[in-house]
């Protein structure tokens, strides 16, 4: 993005390299001999795919359309998020214990939203055409939709909602080996509260004002997931669009590392892409 060179400079994001060798040749020995270069720093493996926190889903069908009592939005599928509000009901869960839950119903008599805050979901890509999310989604708005230029000379072609980093273009989410996680990641923090539609967002504003808005950075597709770069890639334009959180339900698997030491050693890249993204919000 034109205007962020310095700033991504002071990170190091402009002196990494992507390098590409023959098939059949020696990784490794590729690795040590750029890492004798004098002119080289740093060597990571572009090898490791990031995983997705998915695992089993289910289909949600919920009863009939009603105001849950004593909620403070009427969202019919607010009674079932028992994680907002859990008041022990038994046809739930047998397990509901009351108070298990985050005390979101505290925070919403205080604030339900903000529009100026963007949060960029780096996850599968999101639904930015569900009802219940459209208007709470981030627009780039030196974007036109589907016409297949770089409006705003950002690097990304028709960019409107985000950017899917693993396919390089429109975002998408009907691939066979999709969940819809990016969805349901999007809905819990900022579907559209009070429209008596489907469920509640955290912070998915109260019907008179809206909620924070919705980024996509879509780094898994299909089956498909992000090397290093790709996630780098994306946490960076996050940053460079304007962002200010940054949501990332992925990961290593457990115990790779167990601090920021190890992780800036094994995965300098992103971490640096992270260090960026904190410097700018």
């Amino acid at each position: 993005v034109a205007g962020t060179e310095e700033k991504a400079a002071e990170f190091g994001l402009d002196r990494w390299y992507k390098a590409f060798v023959a098939e059949g040749s020696d990784i490794e020995a590729a690795a040590m001999n750029a890492a004798e270069l004098v002119c080289v720093e740093k060597v990571e493996y572009n090898a490791y795919v990031v995983k997705a926190s998915t695992g089993e889903h289910y289909p949600y069908t919920p009863d009939a359309v009603t105001k849950a009592e004593g909620n403070i939005f009427n969202d019919p599928s607010l009674k079932d998020q028992w994680h907002y509000i859990n008041n022990g009901d038994k046809s739930v869960a047998t397990s509901a214990y009351a108070g298990a839950d985050i005390n979101v119903k505290d925070v919403w008599n205080l604030v339900t939203g903000d529009e100026s805050i963007i949060v960029a979901v780096v996850d599968e890509g999101v639904k930015h055409s569900h009802p219940d999310l459209k208007e709470n989604m981030w627009v780039n708005t030196n974007e036109v939709a589907g016409n297949g230029v770089d409006d705003d000379r950002n690097g990304y072609v028709d960019d409107v909602y985000g950017y899917n980093f693993i396919d390089n273009g429109p975002i998408t989410w009907t691939k066979n080996g999709d969940s819809g996680h990016g969805t349901h990641i999007a809905g819990t923090i900022s579907a559209v509260n009070n429209n008596n539609l489907g469920v509640v967002g955290i912070a998915g504003g109260d019907g008179s004002t809206k909620g924070v808005k919705i980024m996509s950075c879509q780094i898994h597709s299909g089956n498909n997931g992000a090397t290093g770069d790709v996630s780098a890639k994306a946490i960076r334009y996050a940053a460079d669009m304007g962002a200010s959180i940054l949501q990332c339900s992925w990961g290593y698997p457990a115990g790779a590392y167990k601090d920021d030491k190890t992780y800036s050693e094994l995965y300098p890249l992103e971490f640096n892409a992270i260090r960026y993204f904190e410097s700018t919000t």
